[in-house]
């Protein structure tokens, strides 16, 4: 966290036309140690670098733009996800959740994150042979992950409502646009629903009288 502190203060420090933490994700010194972090992690080696790693892409994440989390850090969070070490593993979940958090605007290219790319990567968790530590994080973590899928449905369908009404104000000739978000609001919900209650269900069914049905059952009730 000291290390994380003084990097932050440099950058502040160091970019004469930021006022506040809010103007920092204006920093091209912050998305260069972004990128820097990002190219290198895949090649560290021990599991407390790889962790340093993640935590400052979870601390740089904060203040950068929704496109560099969304286009950089997400991407090598979920490589992370496959790591050998659990303890990795169990960084990268949590770093990946708080990540897209963070996140408060997506470009037509994301509407369709989370079904097609973060669900798919974070299924495996359920299968019993994960280790406790990455199950029991898990665990924490997927009320927490429900209510950012359903966020970023909310921002697919907005996304939608600019792009059209914007499109028609400049084209009143061409009404018909082809629209990033081609989903029906109820039909994704429901995926979103019927993903979490399998988790849980799975979660709840291979783990009886464990941490994780503990942990579990606290994060959800």
């Amino acid at each position: 966290k000291n290390i994380n502190s003084s990097l932050l203060d440099s950058i502040t420090s160091n970019n004469n036309n930021n006022k506040s933490n809010k103007n920092i994700k204006h920093s091209d010194g912050l998305i260069i140690i972004i990128q820097t972090i990002c190219a290198s992690i895949e090649n560290l080696r021990h599991p407390l670098t790889k962790i340093t790693a993640l935590e400052l892409l979870q601390t740089f994440g904060q203040y950068t733009s929704d496109s560099i989390r969304l286009s950089r850090i997400v991407p090598y969070c979920v490589v992370m996800l496959n790591d050998t070490s659990s303890i990795v593993q169990a960084t990268a979940l949590k770093t990946l959740t708080t990540i897209l958090t963070y996140v408060d605007n997506i470009s037509p290219v994301d509407t369709h994150i989370f079904p097609d790319y973060i669900f798919p990567a974070l299924k495996k968790f359920t299968q019993t042979d994960t280790d406790e530590l990455v199950r029991l994080t898990y665990s924490q973590c997927l009320l927490t992950i429900a209510e950012t899928a359903r966020k970023f449905l909310n921002m697919a369908t907005h996304l939608n409502i600019l792009l059209a009404n914007n499109n028609i104000n400049i084209n009143l000739n061409k009404p018909k646009v082809t629209l990033p978000y081609d989903g029906h609001y109820d039909t994704d919900l429901a995926i979103i629903q019927d993903y979490i209650k399998d988790a849980v269900v799975e979660m709840l069914q291979s783990y009886a009288g464990s941490k994780v049905k503990r942990s579990l059952l606290n994060n959800i009730t």
